[in-house]
Order: C-alpha cells, then structure tokens, then sequence
C-alpha cells in the first residue's frame, strides 16, 4: 500500500549526494547544461537548481522525471534520493516535509484524511480542518508528515469570541490517499470516499469510524449523526465490515440556534449497541498498542471508557442468545409448519424454562399456535 512521488504534483529537493551524481552525469553525457536543456526540453534553471547549484534545489516534480527519464535514470531509484517535498516552491502553502518515498499508506494516514469528511473544507490550495481542539489532529500530522518545522494551528474568532481552532492537514498527505483511493481531493467530502474505505484492511477501517465518532459522535450514547444520508449509510457499511452490532438509520430534527434565530436541520444517525462499542473500544486498544496513543479517541477517549464500563456484557450476551434462540425457533416453524416442545429442547440443547418462554413469546405475536399439548402450527 504505497504511492510513488511521481504520481503526485508538488516540488522536490535531492539530497546533496544524488545532486552532484546528476551533474556529473549530464557533464558527461552532454557536455553542458545549456546542451543537455535544449536535448530534453527542460530549462537550463531548472536542471541547475535540482543539481543545487542555484535557486535552493526545489524543483517541480514533473521537471525533475522529464530529464531523469531523458538521461535513461530509474524512477525508483530517483525517488529514493528525495530529501525533501513541498506542495509549493514557495509561497503560504509551501510547508517543507521531510518524507520517504514510496509514501506508505498507513492507518495513521487514514484516520487523519477521515477526519475532512466531517470537520473538513476542501479549497483549492488547501483543506483545513476546524475544530474546538485541534492540537490531536496536529501531534497526529506531524507524526505522518515529518514537518521541518512546527505546523500551525490557527484560531477564529466571531463577534470578539473564540469560535473555533483551525489547522490546515497537509496536502501531500491528502494528495497521497487520494491517488491510492483514485479519488478527487473533492471526494473526501462526498460517499465514494468511505465506499472505497469498505476494501481497507481492518485497522484502516477501525480508524475511519474513529474520525467520525471524535467529530460527529455523542459517545456516552454511542451515536454519530450526520445531515448527509448517503454518507452515514456508507460509513454503517463499514461498521457492519467490522461485525460491530448497530442500530437501524434514524432520521431526526434537532433544534439549533443561529444568529439569534432556531432551525430544524435534518439529521441522520445510528447507534452502537453495547457489544457494538465494546468491540469498537476493544479495536482502538489494540491499535494504540500496535501504533501510538495518537490513534484513540482524543478528546472523546474517556467517555469511551466510561462508556464501555457501564454496560452489563453478561446481560448482553445472555439476550443477545436468546434472540438468535428465537428467531432459529420461529425460522423451523417457518420450515416445518409443524413444532414440538419436546424435539425444539432436544435439538437445540435449551432450558425447557427458555423454550417454554420463546413459544409464549411467539404465540403472543401470533407467528405460531397452539394445535396440542407441546404442538403447535406456523401461522403465516
């Protein structure tokens, strides 16, 4: 799971020692830069900055492959040599990484390109992300990224107050995932993002459903809510994936408060039953075992715990029986038209005391009847 610089747009820097090697080799190749430019199309500058002999070394991506592919050098091997990337030259936007090509795609990547999909602008030349605290996405950034320097978070304000904190997630980053994904920068704000998230090994997904229960969940009732239908179906496709136990999609109105006025947006959410989120949580441990704390649920981690903490499992798994005890009684009856007592303990090994409740519960919402002592027929 990995993506070539080449694949990518943005501005390169080659270490020192494979700068001199290309110089060396044009020199001898060509005799000169101004020949070697005029050979392969590319300006005399150019292959004079990447050899770092002007300008600082950075140079556009697609420059450095168009004469290196003319000197007949292997892309692989040139790539090997990138000491540093850049999505600009120069300029607001020209954040410098210090990455390791082919960029691997981990569920540290993952999670972070999550997290434009519920608290995330896509822009032109960026995409930011806003949130009260944006100092998790940050340590989290950096971790994948490598930054020379340290990233920025910036704040807002409305009407003299603190709104919110915004963070700008590295485009190299996003560049990276998308060409993976083979999706548009604009797709991660749309459904066939999460849809091509579904073929994602189970720790990528893990961390999906994470970026959304920190951005648009209420964990203490283990709900994520969203005004996109399309989206919330595709994400519960994913938690499905994972054999985590949910409720149907619900559709809801919750007054909010507007410049003064209250409106009723639509809302779509579900909910993780109690085997659901302690299976959730159970994942989350294990991915912060296997690659750091920045992989939890932030903020939101402590109601997660707590969460988990107030569900009576033995209780759950007790109904959790009793309902597949249930519905195998009412699928036989379904087959059979015709059910004993007597055979139903036998063949499913169950406490008659079990049974003899299921059959009245059956009975009451006339799926079957009473026909005997210990018989009864399918009534549908």
């Amino acid at each position: 799971m990995h993506v070539h610089v080449w694949e990518i747009s943005g501005f390169v820097k080659l270490n020192r020692k494979y700068a001199i090697f290309l110089e060396k080799t044009i020199k001898q190749q060509f005799g000169s830069f101004r020949r070697f430019s005029k050979d392969c199309k590319v300006y005399r500058r150019t292959i004079s900055r990447a050899c770092q002999r002007e300008g600082g070394g950075f140079i556009k991506m697609s420059s450095l492959f168009k004469f290196t592919d003319y000197l007949g050098l292997k892309r692989g091997r040139v790539e090997k040599h990138i000491e540093f990337f850049r999505d600009s030259r120069v300029g607001a936007y020209g954040r410098t990484y210090e990455l390791n090509f082919p960029f691997i795609i981990t569920p540290k990547a993952i999670r972070l390109v999550s997290h434009i999909v519920g608290d995330g602008s896509v822009y032109k030349d960026c995409i930011r992300y806003s949130q009260n605290d944006a100092s998790y996405i940050k340590k989290l950034s950096e971790e994948v990224v490598n930054p020379l320097g340290e990233l920025k978070i910036g704040v807002h304000y409305r009407d003299g107050m603190f709104k919110e904190q915004v963070f700008d997630i590295p485009m190299v980053l996003a560049k990276c995932v998308s060409k993976y994904l083979e999706i548009s920068l604009g797709d991660y704000k749309r459904p066939i993002f999460l849809e091509k998230c579904l073929n994602l090994p189970r720790d990528f997904k893990v961390q999906v459903l994470a970026a959304f229960m920190v951005d648009e969940g209420h964990v203490p009732k283990k709900k994520i809510s969203m005004s996109d239908r399309r989206i919330v179906e595709r994400l519960c496709d994913i938690v499905d994936s994972l054999g985590y136990k949910r409720a149907n999609i619900r559709f809801e109105r919750y007054p909010q408060r507007y410049k003064g006025k209250i409106y009723y947006p639509e809302m779509y959410s579900f909910v993780l039953l109690g085997k659901g989120i302690r299976d959730f949580s159970n994942d989350l441990k294990r991915a912060v075992g296997r690659y750091g704390s920045s992989l939890n649920l932030w903020n939101k981690q402590g109601e997660l715990e707590n969460t988990v903490k107030s569900h009576n499992y033995i209780f759950l798994e007790k109904h959790e029986k009793a309902k597949n005890l249930r519905m195998n009684i009412s699928s036989l009856a379904r087959k059979e038209k015709v059910i004993q007592r007597s055979s139903i303990i036998r063949q499913f090994n169950a406490n008659p005391d079990n049974i003899d409740f299921i059959l009245k519960t059956l009975v009451n919402k006339h799926e079957i009847s009473r026909i005997g002592h210990g018989v009864y027929s399918y009534d549908k």
